[in-house]
């Protein structure tokens, strides 16, 4: 197999491996609140290569992790939510 042949193939591995993964649901949710991958794992006490590796969908969260990062998710809309309900009235 020529070096040509072997990149189409690792480009081809590569398409269906991305086809094939799912993004973590919190990960627009996290991106709209402009919440980064770095702050959430400094908060739950992981590597960001971890978090990426959850969002991006390469590796499942433990069920332990993944309600954390429903919690932390809800705790940061619940606190923008009061912010923005505080402004109101000014």
């Amino acid at each position: 197999m020529n070096p040509q042949q072997k990149k189409r193939n690792h480009m081809n591995t590569a398409e269906k491996l991305q086809a094939s993964v799912t993004s973590h649901p919190l990960r627009d949710v996290l991106k709209r609140l402009g919440i980064r991958q770095v702050e959430v794992a400094r908060h739950l006490g992981m590597s960001p290569s971890s978090i990426a590796h959850f969002m991006n969908g390469y590796r499942a969260a433990p069920a332990h992790i993944d309600s954390r990062l429903y919690a932390l998710v809800a705790r940061i809309q619940k606190e923008r939510a009061k912010e923005e309900a505080g402004g109101e009235h000014e």
